[in-house]
């Protein structure tokens, strides 16, 4: 906790605030330090105090916002690094830890106690002079009447809010508190007792010197203090000095121009004259990167504030065309106006004197407490269209706070976007630097940034690659940073009190009632500036299933972070790859305006031309087998020998991440079994190698899992090991450059997820390997994915059991998941009050009797989720823990509009299933409100079901069939088909949407040559995840198998017979059955070269074996006569027709004869 530090009295002409100002190099001397150290000189640089003169004239609103932006970057860290190439001047110096420490406390440059601090004149005033007299560079290290609140944290008003002295040495274990005891100590030594204990609870040593003992030429205190004085106080050298407190004090300067301009002691535009007073010389040379981010942010906001010509010293300094300031040699005769004293190795507690201008003097405050951020930000929230200055001062900004060149591909334009108020959903590839958006856009905005995650890891990783930046003030909060509740409150509290800058949560944590009573505290009391959804595609695949929370994930966001004029912060969602259905659901769940054409941006491809892939095949007993020759084999690729995988030699280290699909070794494919194979494989133990799941394996990692896999993964980021064993939740929070392999112990569930988890592999575009071990049984094929039935034991190590395991474990039974949603339903129909508070879980009667099962928290929430959907429920909240509940905002129930949104979520969800549209048009506004809820409920539960997990079957076959191709560069094609966006994408996606009909869609396709030979099944394969059954786009997966060199026409068969199926669960009319199975059947004739027309054989099987298509195939038999008729003969195919007609000549025949039969019997 940050501590507000206050002086006991006011120093007349003077306004006084303690905070934290400080800077670093690049590469931070104060590394070399161990963890303990380091964060002492840390905090012993960065803290200020800043006394300013009183202002002369409110500033206007331009400055304040400008000052705010201003101070959020100086102040976004203790210490960061505000400009990478000015400050490469001071780097290069290589100090002992002694001269380091020298370094950092300085050298002794104190004047006189400032009048404003009365000490007693028995004995505080001759202690003091002792001191001063004796000892000079004590002064440095002793504050006089230091406050107890805030060296507690406590309010200690009834206690006495003052102590005596505070004595504190950067590097001294302990501070240490000395309180001089008068003749009146024996009345209040209770109360005293008090104080002290307070102390020492934290941490502090407690000196109790009796007054008599201050006037003893021999004083144990003293003898004592000046005993704590190591050697490393003698005064270290300039270089040194400029190395370790340069950066600080640039940073300060700069805050003093903040402060000179916002107290109007310098115009704003200019031009300014100041005079600058820095005797120790720390900010030679750094002038221009003092007034560089002055500029800067100035440009960016149009705000007008920073001049042309500004005049340090009478130094000249002008801005330039490229909006940087350069040393001009004109003269320039200006008054100052202004003074600032950089006073860096000047106690606090020195006289403040008054040279005759307003100034701002910025002195160094070595204090054992870690001081408040001081002033809240600006409560404004800007827009502003980014000009061409605009563009160039992102531009400088990137490379003086971040250190980049340049920006990659879409950055610039996500930014930009972000600055001018509108929300965007950004698709950029794996490794493209889709965090760089939101750290740049939030960081020069005043205010807080949200950013929403999936993951634990994502989360970690995130804060992590911040405060790498210099960004410290972070708060990411999950269970795994903050386990008690007294962790998640102060964590809750930091962000009310506005210390944080960005905030990184799940989605669960916005349906706590607390978090949003904290959060809508903080946007009161500072302007959250943006709200982010990483990983954006988790609002449709996770939402739907076990992550509900992100259903009204948008709207949460837009309520919970409007500013005091209730407006919403921009909404900026990013994701490396979404499917037009996936992008389609995070629109609507986000509440991001479709109408906006520049909503969506996309990269141009997501093709990673440095990722090599390989698949090798194998049995499951080989497995392990395979595993060892995939190190070895990558290790040849990479020019080393296999025991060279496990060496650790910093950024050339060559990482890898193995995946597994269970945390647990149950089928000997857990973390532990194959940490076991990489360590025997390499030569290595065990712990050398790092793993990593969600949660806690059973037979590995100590009882602090969540500990323990931060340890491991910041080990593994470091390069202090150089392998990972991990599951899939470590897939989205990983950033690591130098990864150089993935290797995918069985087959991911799905083309994307597999994309998704090698491209973790090769961020810094060197050539890298993603290798898949296929293990699957001779006698199991992909046939048992169409069917998602279980396998028999023998097979259960084989990769289509595993992932049929898990598609059959992701939901419950469409009556079940009906049961328990009416059981919730009752529940809140049974309150008349639009607020019901509802339990977690409890038993239930009609879920056991549907065959699932008690009703669980999972399932209760789940029902919620579909009852948000029909906009019967508006919101809710949730109590975890014993005892824990729902607390549910009911909506107004309006027969019209329940079914209309009903009508509305189908059709997008079915991709426009007549059967079940006809379903809820039939929906009788006359029902009862339950009945109406619940007949609209069972629409929407059997629309999911039979497009959610025959979905994910989809992907799977996908997956398997990627795993039997030997090419490494036809993967890569198969992989950019699936996740690309080309012009046969755009047609699918109108035909799901409903606009366009199967027959322009079939007119445009036809038109259409394929960019590849991969984009009609990799495309339809992709939209099929979402739109399972989807009539047209089975017949377009079927086709793509024509386009296909190594095309297979078993394959073909099977998307046309799953074509035939669907026909009527879609509700298909005979005029779109027709328009399908003709074009399926043109398009096999007329394939360049008739290469494909023998597959028009298939299409006869089918129609022989579906009766109800015989009106169907009759059309077709006319269409094939009719085309020998006009010289196109197909001698196979007509011999087809004929008998066709020829058998339904001979039953017609048949028939006849029998009726005449029966015509000429006697009655």
């Amino acid at each position: 906790m940050r501590t507000t530090w206050r002086e006991r009295l006011a120093r007349r002409g003077w306004e006084i605030e303690y905070t934290v100002v400080g800077g670093s190099l690049p590469d931070d001397p104060l590394l070399a330090l161990d963890d303990g150290a380091r964060s002492l000189a840390a905090r012993a640089r960065s803290q200020v105090m800043v006394a300013a003169s009183p202002a002369k004239r409110a500033p206007s609103a331009d400055v304040s916002y400008w000052a705010a932006v201003c101070r959020k970057i100086l102040q976004r860290g203790s210490n960061p690094t505000n400009h990478h190439a000015a400050m490469a001047q001071l780097s290069g110096w290589a100090p002992s830890e002694e001269l380091l420490k020298r370094a950092v406390v300085g050298r002794v440059c104190d004047g006189p106690l400032d009048p404003s601090i009365e000490l007693h004149p028995t004995h505080e005033v001759p202690f003091w002079e002792r001191v001063t007299e004796g000892n000079p560079w004590l002064r440095r290290f002793l504050y006089p009447q230091a406050s107890l609140a805030a060296l507690t944290g406590e309010d200690s008003a009834e206690k006495g809010s003052w102590v005596d002295f505070l004595f504190y040495v950067p590097w001294h274990p302990k501070a240490v508190v000395l309180e001089i005891d008068g003749a009146g100590h024996e009345s209040s030594a209770a109360l005293d007792g008090e104080r002290d204990q307070l102390l020492r609870r934290r941490g502090m040593l407690v000196e109790r010197v009796r007054g008599a003992e201050v006037h003893d030429p021999v004083s144990a205190v003293l003898g004592r203090l000046e005993r704590s004085a190591p050697l490393w106080l003698s005064e270290a050298p300039r270089e040194a000095l400029r190395a370790v407190h340069g950066p600080a004090a640039c940073a300060r300067l700069t805050f003093a121009l903040v402060e000179c301009v916002e107290r109007g002691f310098v115009e704003a535009g200019g031009p300014w004259a100041v005079e600058l007073a820095d005797a120790d010389g720390l900010t030679d040379g750094l002038e221009p990167a003092a007034l560089d981010l002055l500029a800067l942010v100035d440009d960016l906001w149009e705000t007008g504030v920073v001049p042309d010509l500004v005049v340090l010293n009478r130094r000249v300094w002008k801005r330039g065309p490229d909006g940087r300031f350069h040393r001009d040699a004109s003269e320039v005769r200006v008054e100052s106006t202004a003074e600032i004293r950089l006073e860096t190795f000047v106690s606090p507690h020195a006289e403040l004197t008054d040279r005759g201008k307003p100034s701002v003097v910025m002195r160094s405050a070595l204090l054992p407490v870690d001081l408040s951020w001081g002033r809240q930000a600006s409560l404004e929230r800007r827009a502003v269209a980014i000009s061409e200055r605009g563009r160039q001062a992102l531009h400088g900004l990137l490379g003086d706070l971040f250190g980049h060149t340049a920006f990659r591909a879409g950055q610039l334009r996500a930014i930009e976007r972000t600055l001018l108020g509108r929300d965007s959903c950004v698709l950029l590839a794996t490794g493209a630097g889709k965090s760089l958006i939101f750290q740049v856009a939030g960081l020069v905005r005043p205010g807080v940034t949200l950013i929403v995650a999936p993951l634990q890891s994502l989360i970690d990783d995130q804060a992590r690659r911040l405060e790498e930046m210099g960004v410290e003030r972070v708060v990411a909060l999950h269970s795994g940073r903050a386990s008690s509740a007294e962790d998640r409150r102060s964590l809750e509290e930091a962000i009310a009190r506005g210390e944080a800058l960005f905030v990184l949560v799940s989605p669960e944590r916005l349906q706590s009632k607390s978090f949003r009573a904290h959060l809508v505290a903080a946007a009161a009391r500072q302007a959250v500036n943006l709200a982010v959804v990483d990983e954006a595609h988790c609002v449709s695949e996770w939402g739907h299933d076990f992550r509900p929370s992100y259903l009204k994930l948008g709207r949460n966001l837009r309520r919970l972070c409007a500013d005091r004029a209730g407006e919403p912060p921009p909404v900026l969602a990013l994701t490396a790859t979404a499917s037009p259905r996936v992008l389609d659901e995070v629109l609507e769940g986000l509440e991001l305006d479709r109408s906006d054409r520049e909503v969506v941006l996309k990269s141009d491809s997501f093709d990673r031309p440095n990722l090599h892939y390989r698949v090798v095949r194998g049995r499951p007993v080989e497995r392990r087998g395979k595993f060892t020759e995939c190190l070895k084999e990558i290790a040849g690729k990479l020019g080393v020998e296999v025991h060279a995988l496990a060496e650790v030699a910093g950024a050339e280290t060559l990482g890898g991440v193995v995946f597994v699909p269970h945390a647990n070794s149950g089928l000997e494919l857990g973390l532990s079994t194959y940490r076991s194979a990489a360590a025997r494989a390499l030569g290595i133990e065990e712990a050398q190698v790092a793993v990593y799941s969600g949660k806690r394996p059973k037979d590995l990692g100590s009882p602090d899992w969540n500990r323990e896999k931060v340890e491991q993964v910041t080990a593994f980021r470091r390069n202090e090991k150089a392998l990972m064993v991990s599951t899939n939740a470590f897939g989205m929070g990983i950033d690591k450059p130098n990864v150089r392999y993935t290797i995918h112990v069985t087959q991911p569930g799905s083309i994307e997820s597999f994309a998704q988890e090698c491209g973790r592999a090769g961020r810094d575009g060197k050539p890298s390997f993603c290798y898949l071990i296929s293990a699957t049984d001779q006698n199991v094929d992909e046939t048992w994915i169409d069917r998602r039935r279980s396998i028999e034991t023998q097979f259960a190590r084989c990769d289509i059991r595993i992932n049929i395991g898990r598609l059959n474990d992701k939901q419950p039974p469409p009556k079940a998941q009906l049961a328990v949603a009416t059981a919730v339903l009752d529940e809140l129909l049974g309150e008349e009050a639009s607020a019901v508070r509802i339990p977690r879980s409890q038993p239930s009667k009609e879920a056991s009797r549907s065959g699932y099962g008690d009703r669980e928290a999972a399932d209760r929430e789940r029902a919620l989720y579909r009852l948000m959907m029909l906009d019967f429920v508006d919101d809710y909240t949730v109590e975890w823990g014993s005892g824990g509940y729902f607390e549910v905002q009911k909506a107004s129930l309006d027969p019209a509009r329940l079914r209309a949104r009903a009508m509305e979520v189908v059709r997008r969800l079915s991709g426009g299933n007549r059967k079940h549209l006809k379903r809820v048009e039939d929906l009788g506004l006359d029902l009862l409100p339950k009945d109406l809820i619940v007949a609209a409920l069972e629409v929407l539960i059997d629309v999911l079901s039979e497009t959610l997990e025959p979905g994910r079957a989809n992907a799977l076959r996908e997956m398997y069939l990627l795993t039997k191709i030997d090419d490494g560069e036809t993967i890569r094609r198969k992989i950019n088909a699936y996740l690309g966006d080309g012009p046969v994408s755009l047609i699918l996606d109108k035909v799901v949407r409903s606009e366009a009909t199967f027959a322009d869609a079939r007119r445009q396709l036809s038109e259409t040559l394929p960019s590849s030979e991969e984009e009609w099944s990799g495309s339809a394969g992709r939209f099929l995840e979402a739109y399972a059954g989807h009539p047209f786009l089975l017949t377009v997966r079927a086709l793509g198998e024509t386009w296909l060199q190594a095309g297979s026409r078993e394959e073909f068969a099977r998307w046309l017979g799953n074509l035939v199926a669907s026909m009527a669960t879609f509700g298909l009319d005979e005029v779109d059955q027709t328009t399908l199975l003709q074009w399926a059947h043109q398009h096999l004739r007329e394939m360049v070269g008739g290469t494909r027309r023998a597959w028009t054989g298939e299409i006869w099987s089918l129609l022989e074996n579906s009766p109800s298509l015989s009106r169907l195939a009759e059309s077709l038999e006319g269409t094939v006569l009719d085309l020998l008729a006009g010289g196109d003969c197909d001698e196979e195919e007509v011999a087809v027709v004929l008998s066709r007609r020829l058998g339904r000549a001979q039953r017609a025949a048949f028939l006849l004869v029998d009726r005449l039969t029966l015509m000429e019997e006697p009655v």
